[in-house]
C-alpha cells in the first residue's frame, strides 16, 4: 500500500467529516471515499490506533428534568 494513501486516510478520519452527514467515518465510507478496501482501512486504523466510532468527550445534559432535585 502506498504511504500517501496510508496519510491520507489517517488525515481525513481525523479531521474530514463524512459527506453524506454522518458525524464519523465507517470503515466502507472511508473505502470508497479512498477507492480502496474496507479491510485496508481498517488495518490502516488498527495500526494507527483510530477508532473514529468512540466519543473521547464526555459533555453532562443539560436538561432539566434529568437534574436531581
Amino acid at each position: 500500500m502506498a504511504a500517501d494513501i496510508e496519510d491520507a486516510v489517517v488525515n481525513d478520519t481525523l479531521h474530514v467529516r463524512p459527506d453524506e452527514g454522518s458525524t464519523q467515518w465507517s470503515t466502507r465510507t472511508m473505502a470508497v471515499r479512498h477507492g480502496i478496501g474496507k479491510d485496508t482501512v481498517a488495518r490502516i486504523w488498527r495500526k494507527h490506533d483510530l477508532k473514529p466510532w468512540r466519543i473521547d468527550t464526555f459533555k453532562v445534559s443539560n436538561d432539566p428534568t434529568s437534574r436531581p432535585s
